[in-house]
C-alpha cells in the first residue's frame, strides 16, 4: 500500500497545482514560465546530491529511454500549457486524463500487462467519475468546439500516456535522483530554443510561482510517483492520478469558496472506487 499512498500523494500534489499554474499563465508566456518551473526544479535537484554526499549520474545523458521520457515530458507539458491558454480548465482536465485509456492500451502492447475485467472495469469507472468532476454531470459545461484547444490537449494526455510507459521501463534501470537529474537536463534543454518566441516577461512574482511549481509541483510528486511506480502497473498508477481532479476541486472548495456540488462528490467516489478496484488487482 506504500507505493498507493506515495502515489495518490503525487495526484494530490499535482491536482493543487491549478491555482498556481493558471495564475503564473496570466502573467507571462507558458514558454517562458516552463523554462523557468524547470531550472528551479533542476537547481532542487543539484543542491540535494551533495547533502546526500552523491555526484549526478551523467551516464544517463546518453541512454535513449531517458531522452525519449524527456521528448514526452517537454511535449506533454507544452501541450498542456497551450491548451489552458485555449479552452477551459475543466474541458481541459478531461481530455488529459483520458489519457488513462492510452495507458491502458499501451501497457498490455508494451510492458505486457494484464488487462483484466477488473481493470478494465476501473479504468472506465475512473473516466466516468472524472466526467462527473468536470462536466457536473451537464456536457453543455465544456463548451466544445474550439477545435485546436481540444487536439492539443488530447496529445497531451497521449504524450503523458507514452511518459507513463517509459517511466515504468526506466524507474527500475536507474535510481530516481539520477534519473530526474537526466529528465530535467534534457527538458530544459529542449525548450531553450522556444524562448526565442516568449516575449521575456519576467517579474518578482513570476518567478516566484515558476520556482513553488518547479519545486513543489515537479521534483516531489515525480519521486513520489516514480517510487509507486516501481511496484504497481502503469495502468493502476495512472488511475490513481486521476485523482488530480478530485483534489483540485476540493481544494478550491476548501481554500476558494468555490461550490462542491453532489454530482462532483459523486464522481470523486467513483475515482477513490476504482483505485480500490485496481488496488486489488495489483494485490
Amino acid at each position: 500500500m506504500r507505493e498507493e499512498a506515495a502515489t495518490l500523494l503525487a495526484a494530490a500534489l499535482w491536482g493543487s497545482s491549478f491555482v498556481a499554474i493558471k495564475y503564473g499563465l496570466a502573467l507571462t508566456d507558458p514558454f517562458l514560465f516552463l523554462f523557468l518551473r524547470f531550472v528551479a526544479a533542476l537547481a532542487i535537484v543539484l543542491l540535494a546530491y551533495p547533502l546526500l554526499r552523491r555526484r549526478p549520474d551523467y551516464s544517463l545523458l546518453k541512454e535513449r529511454v531517458v531522452l525519449l521520457l524527456a521528448l514526452t515530458n517537454t511535449l506533454g507539458y507544452l501541450f498542456e500549457y497551450v491548451g489552458l491558454t485555449i479552452i477551459s480548465a475543466t474541458e481541459s482536465a478531461l481530455l488529459v486524463n483520458t489519457g488513462v485509456i492510452f495507458v491502458a492500451a499501451m501497457s498490455f502492447y508494451f510492458l505486457h500487462e494484464i488487462f483484466s475485467v477488473r481493470k478494465g472495469a476501473a479504468v472506465a469507472m475512473g473516466i466516468l467519475g472524472v466526467s462527473f468532476l468536470t462536466t457536473r454531470g451537464d456536457m453543455s459545461n465544456l463548451h466544445l468546439g474550439t477545435i485546436l484547444g481540444d487536439a492539443v490537449s488530447l496529445l497531451s494526455a497521449f504524450m503523458w500516456a507514452l511518459m507513463m510507459i517509459l517511466n515504468k521501463k526506466a524507474v527500475g534501470r536507474y535510481r530516481l535522483l539520477d534519473l530526474l537529474f537526466a529528465l530535467e537536463v534534457w527538458t530544459l534543454l529542449m525548450l531553450s530554443p522556444l524562448l526565442l518566441f516568449s516575449p521575456m516577461i519576467i517579474t518578482g512574482r513570476v518567478l516566484l510561482i515558476s520556482s513553488a511549481t518547479g519545486i513543489f509541483y515537479s521534483v516531489v510528486p515525480y519521486l513520489l510517483w516514480s517510487y509507486g511506480l516501481k511496484k504497481i502497473s502503469a495502468t493502476s498508477s495512472s488511475i490513481i492520478l486521476l485523482t488530480e481532479v478530485f483534489f483540485a476541486a476540493l481544494l478550491s472548495y476548501l481554500l476558494l469558496g468555490e461550490r462542491l456540488p453532489f454530482i462532483e462528490f459523486f464522481g470523486g467516489l467513483l475515482i477513490l472506487f476504482a483505485i480500490f478496484l485496481s488496488s486489488r488487482e495489483t494485490s
